[in-house]
């Protein structure tokens, strides 16, 4: 009986990955705009104009309104949610190396770390919505504890999923 009951408490723990978001493209590029805030500057051998036009094929690859029904159909029940299809395209079928070397700066960059530190508090409740093949999800993170362990914060939260009816 303990180990069920530690195999479903450890279950119910989300661990999050440093694999790329679509979130975390919005912040990387709002880092390039200094705007009375800490901004990342671009490593020596990527340029502006590399960058934009690896942004631009990475968005209108993205569109899959350009795509006929029938093949929009397809992508949704093959990823069945946009943010893997966006993790697909950017990591193995759109070739935007200046994003890949851009992003891990910035997300190595220390004082990108510092600015997004302690966002995260406890009582926050955070709240969304987004489109995968049941339709609109509603979701709320409402955050019970944030504690640092070895340096990095380590938050507890409710997740949870509302799905709207057709």
């Amino acid at each position: 009986q303990k180990s069920e009951a530690s195999t479903r408490k450890a279950s119910q723990k989300l661990q999050t990955a440093a694999f790329h978001s679509v979130e975390g493209l919005k912040q990387m590029v709002r880092s390039l705009m200094p705007a009375g805030r800490p901004s990342l500057r671009l490593p020596p051998h990527v340029s502006e104009a590399r960058v934009l036009s690896d942004l631009d094929y990475l968005v209108t690859t993205l569109n899959v309104g350009l795509l006929s029904p029938e093949d929009q159909e397809k992508v949704v029940r093959r990823y069945g949610h946009f943010e893997i299809f966006f993790t697909d395209l950017w990591d193995w079928r759109a070739p935007v190396d200046s994003l890949q070397v851009l992003y891990e700066h910035w997300r190595e960059d220390p004082i990108m770390q510092k600015e997004a530190a302690n966002v995260f508090q406890e009582g926050q409740s955070w709240q969304g919505s987004y489109y995968c093949t049941q339709g609109r999800t509603k979701f709320s993170l409402d955050i019970t504890a944030v504690k640092v362990v070895d340096g990095k914060e380590q938050v507890q939260a409710d997740l949870t999923f509302t799905i709207a009816k057709k």
